[in-house]
């Protein structure tokens, strides 16, 4: 309630001349007039009370008057409060979200600031992988692209990012495939940083980007509501309210609007998986959904984040957005980093707590802790423990949150002290909850008041357990129920600590499965264990140190023995879950035997017989892989080492691959690291029947990741590096009569015809061929080492001078052998950054090289590293317009062009002197050329987009046309002019081949915002749509059906005249490319998925087509709809294909109904 004390405070400041725009907003609220009196009420609910006014030359107040001058004064400030608000609001939106960011804080920061402990979001640091969903790492060999199970493995990191790098070249230079930098998805598991990323972007966006307006948005806040009306209503008026305005005013919302019609708003939206939807709306489908229907949303840049398992588990409609995972800390690198961090933020005195506990997780039996805390979150519980005193490195996740549920008692005893049995009751009463909320609440960790209630009690109630978890903070106030406002929504601390003590409050194994063999829907029957939400649970449950060993042990022997009488798939499963359990009970019997049958179904096993290795189909040894991932390290390293050490006895040779796996959980290995060096070091009799340095190439990269200050291993990729192509060469025997011809490049066809005109040669041509081609090879491989070993040198001892040496060096190797040439670029960019030595370097290689494709390489690096330098441009230019051909496949003027688009995404120059250059008199190729380049660069600049409608009405050229108008689309999508050219020039074109070939252009690019050229386009969709129904030309029927999937997704026209072709076509291939369109732009339309079930059946269709067509299925089918289908295909798979579809079926279904449907197929 106002009171006048505060008012007459106010008046006070105003004579003092110093009053505030916010005290001028609560003046606005007190004055009201009445009766054509100006009065002061303070209101209290409902009930206004007059506390002043301003009568004739005199202001009461109370019992204060203000008179003479001081009422002047008074009475002149007031007029300026009353007086309208101008058409023009000045609002400085840039400052005002800076301001309001800082509210931010660390998710822990509640846990340690009592301590005197606020940890700084600058201080956390959270590398960051690009994640690449479908697409298959080019190290992973072993992976056949023919396997369907491979495009639902689990998601590969294409490129690494440190923090600085991933915050300029992603968000800055907008270097994303999908979005170029404007959707970003951060996933993670839970305490993996996403929320502490998240901020540290967003204050790094605020303070680098001008003009940008930052706004953050908890998910979790909006309680069902759209985030538009949020932004216009909720966040809106804190900005009113910091303005000095008691409301939102129309101008107000005008200029915000503004900001986003601008371009300038960046959307942080946090924590997608905590979002509540209305009805049964999956989260991510929404945020597409508002996305996708216009409005401010589609104007403005997002970042989310969201965790992990959701993220995965649901059917993502977000598939635009670029994906990037955090990554856990390295051991010891990152861990020590973050232990010193955080001690340091502690008052003087307090750093040797920080060497002691390094020490301490360094003692030997610590792996298993070293890798627990690589998680940011239980790194932060784990240094909070220490700093209390403990001082104890607990073995298991239990055990840690065990010791940190203890320690937070004593860190709030003297504020809200309880008893043992106060802490005994309310642990038991929030493992129900949890437990409950879990398994029956539709929103897990979102919990209702009412739900609460039933197991804490009401919060009035003497000795409430719900006011004290409140008061403790195990239970937080998060927000109101969406459907009654009057009811707060509480959540867990966090939700890990939700599933812990969930663990506490199951007494016995059989809650998580109760297995009735012959009736599984018996309701009796249970089978959460196979549920993903309770993992978590399970694992925390068996690390509990209170359960009986032999109830652990039953549980296991029972997983392991699990019959469910339908295929062993689901014992697949059971078994895989046994492995990931044993990571949290390492005592358990069957450990070692359930760790072969891992590393057995990911590895393969010896056949006796047939004396030879084999190998599981690929969805059980991806599944295998991923629970070796998260066994107990120690049981793997000891079976990976029995499995090399068998290979070698049973094939004489030692797999790389699974060298590679073995330091992949041991990092340290002596056994593997030795055999690496001596491969390394060229040793033939390691390695049998392999090509050595191809061997040794594998060897240098995988001891870059594991052996940083390593002198022998240094020492030895020096010697490498210092051997020259010469000396190799000397040494190179000659190629005896049964040489066979290998290619010395990736351009096989070369090498068939190659191979055709030796039958032709004598015998000395012969021995000349095989000679040249025998030191192609040579050279290859020695690239190839090279590379991989400079690589690994700069992991290992950055900073070593014989690096950049070497990576100037590979910069003349030929730029088809491996790509060593643009590798030495992209790592002497790395390298470069701010690296004035280095700049100076090329500089002076760049002034006396007269080669053009070295003048390029060098004008590349030098023009990333000083994005001012002009001459690199200059040169890059002039290589553009006038360089010749290098070879077959390259030349130097497509160099240029991708070298200059890449510069261009952060070096203001070339844009400008691109420009200048086109608006000269120039040959109409290097115009094309040009206009290509900017409009990949994404340059949205106004001159430029007039420029190219002027062009559009002067130039004859067909090929200058067509891109002119593609570059329009790209930086000013829906031009009409430039849609209305492409449309003619397809139409009107010479013949279906060229047709085709423009049809294909246009799919094959995106706009700025990272669609298809004409997404929703009515016209272009009509005429595409025309060609489908009239022309008989298969390919470019095809073509038209490609198009249309790409720019017309929900179009109900497209989708009805889809549906009538497919059901009046015969041609099977044109009817397999519009079934596939159609299920994607309708996914799970009726029509289709009939189709493609029919296709499926033909006799005809070579496998890959088959894949295709699975995975469509896959894509839009439930799983229990699926495998019903998939049961009818049985007859027209191969066995592996077909058992492939049921493995995803069975993981994506609850077992008993997976059961009923096996036993429906079984009594057909």
């Amino acid at each position: 309630m106002n009171t006048p004390d505060e008012l007459i405070t106010i008046f006070d400041r105003i004579l003092q001349g110093s009053y505030s725009q916010e005290e001028a907003s609560i003046l606005r609220q007190w004055l009201r007039m009445s009766e054509g009196l100006l009065q002061f009420v303070a209101q209290d609910g409902k009930f206004n009370t007059n506390i002043g006014q301003v009568q004739g030359g005199e202001i009461h107040i109370g019992d204060r008057n203000y008179q003479g001058i001081d009422a002047e004064s008074i009475r002149v400030i007031l007029q300026e409060v009353l007086s309208p608000q101008t058409d023009q609001i000045e609002v400085d939106w840039h400052s005002l979200s800076q301001q309001m960011l800082k509210e931010q804080r660390l998710t822990t920061n509640p846990l340690t600031s009592l301590e005197g402990i606020a940890y700084r979001t600058e201080q956390v640091y959270v590398p960051l992988g690009l994640v690449e969903r479908n697409k298959r790492s080019r190290r992973r060999k072993d992976v056949s692209p023919e396997e369907g199970s491979a495009l639902y493995e689990e998601t590969e990191i294409t490129q690494r990012f440190e923090n600085e790098e991933f915050l300029k070249q992603v968000l800055q230079q907008g270097q994303s495939p999908k979005s170029q930098g404007k959707r970003i998805a951060i996933i993670g598991e839970p305490g993996a940083g996403k929320t502490t990323i998240l901020q540290q972007i967003a204050r790094w966006v605020s303070g680098e980007m001008a003009q940008s307006v930052v706004i953050w948005v908890s998910l979790a806040d909006l309680r069902g509501q759209e985030l538009e009306p949020y932004l216009l209503g909720r966040w809106l008026q804190a900005v009113a309210r910091r303005l000095g305005q008691a409301e939102t005013s129309l101008l107000l919302q005008d200029t915000f609007v503004a900001q986003f019609q601008q371009g300038q708003v960046w959307l942080m939206l946090d924590g997608v998986d905590e979002m509540q939807v209305l009805g049964d709306r999956n989260p991510l489908t929404d945020i597409e959904r508002q996305i996708r229907i216009g409005g401010l949303l589609s104007q403005t840049r997002i970042i989310l984040t969201c965790r992990l398992n959701f993220w995965d588990a649901a059917r993502n409609a977000l598939d635009k957005f670029d994906t990037y995972r955090t990554l856990e800390y390295s051991y010891p690198q990152q861990v020590e980093q973050f232990i010193g961090n955080w001690f340091g933020a502690l008052p003087p005195g307090e750093e040797e707590q920080a060497k002691q506990l390094c020490v301490a997780l360094r003692e030997p039996g610590k792996e298993r802790i070293q890798d627990l805390v690589k998680n940011p979150l239980r790194l932060t519980l784990l240094c909070f423990n220490w700093q209390l005193g403990e001082g104890i490195l607990p073995e298991t996740k239990a055990g840690l949150y065990e010791q940190f549920v203890d320690d937070f008692y004593e860190w709030k005893r003297e504020q809200f002290p309880t008893t043992a049995k106060q802490r005994q009751q309310l642990n038991a009463a929030l493992g129900e909850l949890a437990r409950e909320a879990i398994d029956k609440e539709a929103t897990r960790f979102w919990l209702r008041h009412d739900f609460v209630c039933k197991f804490l009690g009401d919060l009035d109630e003497p000795d409430s357990l719900f006011q004290l978890a409140l008061q403790l903070g195990w239970l937080n106030k998060v927000g109101v129920e969406a459907e009654n406002i009057r009811k707060a929504v509480y959540a867990f601390f966090h939700p890990t600590f939700q599933e812990y003590f969930a663990a506490l409050a199951i007494d016995n194994w059989d809650f998580f499965l109760n297995h009735i063999p012959d009736n599984p829907s018996h309701s009796d029957a249970n089978y959460r264990i196979f549920e993903p939400q309770w993992k978590t649970v399970f694992l925390l449950w068996l690390g509990r140190q209170d359960i009986n060993k032999f109830q652990k042990e039953t549980f296991i022997k029972t997983l392991v023995d699990f019959d469910d009488s339908c295929g062993a798939f689901y014992w697949h499963h059971a078994v895989m879950l046994a492995g990931v359990g044993i990571g949290e009970f390492k005592n358990c019997q069957l450990a070692l035997e359930i760790v072969d049958m891992l590393v057995t179904w990911r590895f393969g096993y010896y056949h006796e017989q047939q004396r030879e290795w084999q190998d599981f189909p690929e969805y059980i040894k991806s599944s295998a892989w991923k629970s070796l991932n998260e066994t107990d390290r120690s049981f793997v390293v000891e079976a990976l080492t029995d499995l090399i050490c068998l290979r070698n006895k049973q094939e004489g040779k030692i797999s790389l691959r699974t060298l590679e796996f073995l330091v992949t959980f041991d990092s340290s290995n002596s056994f593997a690291k030795k055999i690496l060096v001596k491969i390394l070091k060229n040793s033939s009799d390691i390695l049998k029947n392999s090509s050595d340095d191809s061997c040794r190439q594998e060897a240098a990269r995988i001891l870059g990741n594991i052996s940083f200050g390593d002198s022998e291993v240094i020492s030895t990729l020096l010697e490498i590096l210092s051997t020259s192509i010469q000396d190799i060469l000397a040494k190179l025997p000659k190629p005896s009569e049964d040489w066979i011809f290998l290619p010395d490049t990736e351009d096989d066809n070369k090498f068939e015809e190659l191979e055709d005109q030796s039958e032709a040669m004598t015998l000395t041509e012969l021995q000349e061929l095989k000679e040249s081609l025998a030191q192609a090879r040579a050279m290859n491989l020695k690239s190839g080492l090279d590379w991989y070993a400079v690589e690994s040198l700069h992991k290992i001892d950055p900073g070593n001078p014989e690096i950049i040496h070497s990576l100037i060096e590979q910069l003349g190797w030929c730029l088809s052998a491996y790509n060593i040439h643009y590798n030495a670029i992209w790592l002497l960019k790395q390298i470069g950054i701010g690296n004035i030595e280095l700049i100076h370097i090329i500089e002076q290689k760049l002034h006396n090289c007269d080669n053009d494709q070295m003048r390029g390489a060098f004008a590349e690096c030098l023009g990333t590293i000083d994005t001012d330098n002009q001459e690199a441009v200059n040169i890059l230019i002039d290589l553009l317009c006038n360089g010749k051909e290098i070879n077959e496949v390259e030349d130097i003027r497509t160099y240029s062009a991708n070298a200059l688009i890449g510069l261009g995404n952060h070096n203001t120059r070339v844009f400008k002197t691109l420009i200048n250059l086109l608006k000269s008199n120039i040959h109409e190729k290097i115009y094309q050329d040009l206009v290509e380049i900017i409009g990949k660069i994404g340059i949205k600049e106004k001159d430029f987009i007039d420029f190219l409608i002027e062009q559009l009405k002067v130039r004859k050229d067909t090929s200058s046309l067509w891109i002119t108008a593609l570059t329009l689309e790209k930086v000013a999508p829906d031009n009409d002019y430039a849609m209305d050219i492409l449309i003619k020039l397809i139409e009107n074109a010479p013949d279906e081949e060229s047709r085709q070939s423009l049809m294909w252009k246009l799919i094959s690019d995106k706009n700025l915002e990272g669609k298809a050229i004409g997404t929703g386009n009515l016209k272009l969709i009509t005429r595409i749509l025309r060609i489908l129904n009239t022309n008989t030309n298969k390919e470019t029927c095809k073509t038209a059906v490609k198009i249309l999937e790409k720019i017309s997704v929900g179009n109900l026209t497209t989708i009805e005249v889809m549906a009538k072709l497919l059901e009046n076509i015969q041609d099977v291939d044109i009817q397999k490319a519009i079934a596939l369109s159609l299920n994607s732009i309708d996914p799970g339309n009726s029509i289709a998925v009939c189709s493609l079930i029919n296709l499926l059946k033909l006799g005809i269709l070579k496998q890959w087509d088959k894949k295709s067509l699975i995975s469509s299925l896959k894509e839009t089918l439930p799983a229990d709809q699926l495998l019903l289908f998939t049961y009818d295909l049985k007859d027209y798979l191969d066995s592996e294909t077909y058992n492939s579809i049921v493995w995803y079926c069975s993981s994506n279904m609850k077992y008993p109904d997976f059961y009923s449907a096996c036993q429906i197929r079984l009594h057909r």
